[in-house]
């Protein structure tokens, strides 16, 4: 069950340490940036929304960037981090 992040310590936290293993993998033609949302927790996983730079991000082109980031996440900070695409109106 989700758990919405009330503390906004924790949240900024969260959100800084997610942001800066993004930057290390970002793709080449956009960026992957955490969004404006809640940082959710599920037991023991954050879940945090990303967002693009770009429309029309494909998934094969996402997904090994935000693969590659929350497995570093998890090896060097010992914390799980789920990585959620915005999906955006077009």
């Amino acid at each position: 069950m989700f758990k919405t992040i009330a503390d906004g310590t924790e949240s900024a936290e969260i959100r800084a340490l997610a942001q800066r293993y993004l930057d290390r993998h970002q793709a080449l033609g956009f960026r992957v940036d955490v969004s404006a949302g809640p940082v959710e927790l599920d037991g023991d996983e954050y879940c945090i929304t990303v967002d693009f730079s770009r429309d029309n991000v494909y998934a094969y082109e996402y997904n090994p960037v935000l693969v590659e980031t929350e497995r570093d996440v998890w090896e060097n900070e010992g914390r799980r981090i789920l990585f959620i695409p915005a999906l955006r109106k077009g």
